[in-house]
């Protein structure tokens, strides 16, 4: 069965609703009646089996589905495309597998490719949404997110390695120099913090610009600040010299060694106000000297003496209680040594001063082997 649609032309009283020049209506009556206002008057088309939605308003604007209507064309509900037949610019289609619009005389994925342009002075640009990653490519570099693997990529020419996996959430590559900039106001500070679920700043580094210095966090603290005049380690004062160390935990600040593992070498130690201890074989540990060697040196400046110990045969890991002192000079200008010795054999080219134990002579053994008395404690 077919439908008649009637168009009448001219003027008509008792419309059923309004019409001025340029809209459209839709009764709900039945039959439904159209209605088209024209210039002189309106058309009525009636048995149209359009849905009273939609309407088309002075400004030739047309809503299907909603009112007011706000754009040029507005849909309340969703759209069913298929593939397009023409290629003209600005065509969109669904291929079946993917939704295309149709830019610069080719089809362009638009489930895939978000945005994508070509200058001639910059170059093309695309951002891309696809196998979970959004990425930005230019014909300068690429920058992309990957959302299965937590990965924020900025990578300036072709892939030079792999990635460390350990550290592969977030990485810059270039082809000649790559970097990463803060930037902040002259009095401000830039930060790179390490932390976890105890601690959102155990570890890190941050620059002040107030004070122009570079802070090292570890362990929660500061324990290493630099500035220009040098490096301040373990204390969040700036250096006052080129090399600060201090350490109110560990009597030994700095250790000099050729092994990869363990306490062994040499040691530079001050453990009161004004002293200077450089040891060897031997290490304090804030509480005692252990021996770290069969063997053991001490040189030990403090109060204005200069001392030195030593001696042999030593457990490595056990306490050195007492210190052997072998030699000492005082501020005075008084010269220590050991009261009474075994006498020293011959050593070409040297004399040796000794306090001989068999007879408690001073005396001095030259580097031919002559021994001459000195003095006789008598």
């Amino acid at each position: 069965m077919s439908s008649i649609i009637t168009i009448k032309r001219g003027l008509l009283t008792n419309l059923p609703v309004s019409a001025t020049l340029g809209e459209l209506h839709f009764t709900t009556d039945t039959p439904a009646a159209l209605y088209i206002g024209t210039g002189s008057g309106i058309i009525e088309l009636t048995n149209v089996r359009i849905p009273a939605a939609i309407q088309v308003d002075s400004s030739l604007r047309v809503g299907i589905g909603v009112t007011p209507i706000a754009e040029d064309l507005e849909i309340g509900t969703g759209i069913l495309i298929g593939d397009a037949a023409g290629t003209t610019n600005g065509t969109i289609r669904y291929t079946g597998t993917d939704f295309e619009g149709r830019l610069g005389g080719a089809w362009t994925s638009l489930s895939n490719t978000i945005y994508t342009a070509d200058d001639s002075l910059t170059g093309s640009r695309t951002i891309t949404m696809v196998d979970n990653s959004l990425t930005f490519s230019s014909t300068i570099g690429n920058f992309s997110f990957s959302t299965s693997s937590g990965s924020l990529i900025s990578s300036h020419g072709s892939s030079l390695t792999v990635v460390n996996t350990e550290a592969n959430e977030f990485y810059v590559e270039d082809e000649t120099t790559a970097g990463i900039s803060i930037l902040t106001g002259n009095t401000g500070s830039g930060s790179i913090l390490f932390g976890d679920s105890d601690d959102n700043d155990v570890g890190g580094f941050v620059y002040d610009h107030s004070a122009n210095t570079l802070s090292i966090r570890a362990g929660g603290s500061v324990s290493t600040l630099i500035n220009s005049s040098g490096v301040s380690i373990g204390k969040a004062v700036e250096p006052q010299t080129a090399l600060d160390v201090t350490n109110t935990t560990i009597g030994s600040q700095i250790m000099f060694s050729n092994e990869l593992t363990g306490i062994q070498g040499g040691f530079l130690t001050s453990v009161t106000d004004g002293q200077a201890i450089i040891s060897g074989g031997a290490n304090f540990n804030g509480t005692n000297w252990i021996a770290r060697h069969t063997d053991y040196s001490i040189l030990n400046v403090d109060a204005n003496t200069l001392r030195f110990f030593g001696d042999t045969g030593l457990t490595p890991g056990n306490i050195i209680s007492p210190l052997t002192q072998k030699f000492r000079i005082d501020v005075d200008g008084s010269m220590w040594i050991i009261d009474g010795i075994t006498a020293p054999g011959t050593t070409a080219g040297f004399a040796k001063i000794y306090v001989d134990t068999a007879d408690g002579s001073l005396k001095v053994k030259f580097g031919s082997g002559n021994v001459a008395v000195i003095a006789a404690d008598a």
